[in-house]
């Protein structure tokens, strides 16, 4: 008889080890994006944030009226004008510091250009980001920011 070799494949235990590396490196990899995609929503409500600053005053130049930007604390969302609205995540908390005439939490960009001035502070588990608004000319400055970069 000739002594030739049987090869019916791979046998149960290689084709479980193979198994088990594949999920293992499924996990790592989706427990890295998810992060990422978490620290990325952080930061881009942050930038958010700065954009509705920056609009709000543009709004209020351009259309020769006041505009009041309204951080909503109860819905937990930003707003001004009448078209834009923007809901930040739970991870995000918002402390407004605004003149106590205004009617609810919340700044006014006046036509002139000026405002009622004010400060936003964002503060997330990466760190927190402040911007300033000037009370004079209505400029928004971004603070150094205290904690991580973003990506």
């Amino acid at each position: 008889m000739s002594n030739i070799k049987k090869n019916a494949g791979f046998s149960l235990i290689e084709v479980m080890i193979v198994l088990l590396i594949i999920s293992g490196a499924t996990v790592l990899l989706t427990t890295s994006f998810l992060g990422n995609l978490k620290k990325r929503s952080v930061y881009s409500a942050s930038a958010e944030i700065e954009h509705s600053l920056i609009n709000a005053r543009m709004l209020a130049r351009r259309s020769y009226e006041n505009v009041f930007w309204i951080y909503d604390v109860d819905t937990h969302t930003i707003s001004f004008g009448s078209a834009y609205q923007f809901t930040l995540p739970v991870n995000v908390r918002l402390e407004l510091t605004y003149a106590d005439a205004l009617p609810q939490p919340g700044i006014m960009f006046y036509s002139d250009g000026g405002s009622s001035g004010g400060q936003v502070q964002i503060e997330h588990e990466y760190g927190q980001d402040r911007y300033d608004v000037d009370w004079i000319l209505g400029l928004v400055k971004k603070e150094d920011e205290v904690g991580e970069k973003g990506p």
